[in-house]
């Protein structure tokens, strides 16, 4: 596997897109596709370790073609990556499984490969919050439940303070039924981006539409089974952040 495609696993494994990561990175959805498409080595520098930066992972070892953690002292295989790219294709059902078959494996003894390589992931505490679709639920930041989660650290996208529990399926399949993703507090966004609303008392996780020539406001879902919400001059919209990225550990 080219580093190129390695570099693109490794983006789709952290965020949901390509483009919800070159959002995040603030670098153009085209230039990221183009480094993907015509080498890294090609590349402007200022973009590599930007992407370096935002992936944690070290800049000088992607130029010799290699993609290292700065956590973990080996370089994360091409095949570790496909591994981790099919494993997130799975339901709960299957990743039990693969769980269960790898510590069976590891408990055995029998494939041992000797030394381990020394990881040093460090973690921090984050509160989830759940139900961003529940209806009337006001200052829900302020009034509704949530819990103090661990995640890595180098896992949290610069600028998110805390994570919410996402309540339906009109974002499928980009955001699934009860994953978490990570927001990043904001009082307005940028059409096309998505974030947490909360519209008349009910807060919602939808991509802003905005025709500016025709002061037209909505929010999209996703499936398309779930029709626009034309925001008009009556309804109080609030925006409560953007949302930076999904939650490795969604099915939590």
């Amino acid at each position: 596997m080219h580093i190129e495609n390695q570099l693109k696993q490794l983006i789709l494994s952290k965020y949901s897109s390509l483009k919800a990561f070159s959002d995040y990175v603030g670098i153009s959805n085209s230039t990221v596709d183009s480094i993907i498409k015509r080498g890294v080595k090609n590349a402007n520098i200022a973009n590599v370790i930007t992407i370096c930066r935002a992936l944690n992972i070290d800049v000088d070892e992607l130029a010799n073609g290699n993609i290292v953690s700065k956590n973990i002292s080996s370089p994360i295989a091409p095949r570790e990556i496909s591994l981790i790219s099919n494993y997130r294709q799975l339901n709960d059902d299957g990743q039990d499984k693969v769980d269960e078959y790898t510590i069976d494996l590891v408990d055995s003894g029998k494939y041992a490969t000797g030394a381990q390589p020394a990881v040093n992931i460090r973690y921090t505490e984050i509160p989830v919050y759940n139900e961003p679709a529940a209806a009337g639920i006001g200052n829900y930041l302020q009034d509704s439940t949530y819990e103090m989660m661990n995640f890595p650290i180098a896992d949290i996208p610069t600028g998110v303070e805390f994570g919410i529990r996402i309540s339906g399926k009109s974002m499928e399949p980009e955001i699934m039924d009860g994953s978490i993703v990570w927001v990043k507090p904001q009082v307005s966004l940028e059409d096309g981006e998505i974030g947490i609303f909360v519209l008349n008392g009910d807060a919602f996780c939808k991509k802003l539409y905005i025709d500016y020539d025709n002061n037209v406001v909505k929010l999209l879902s996703i499936n398309p089974e779930y029709i626009p919400i034309t925001v008009v001059k009556s309804d109080s919209l609030r925006t409560v952040g953007k949302v930076m990225g999904i939650c490795d550990n969604s099915a939590l």
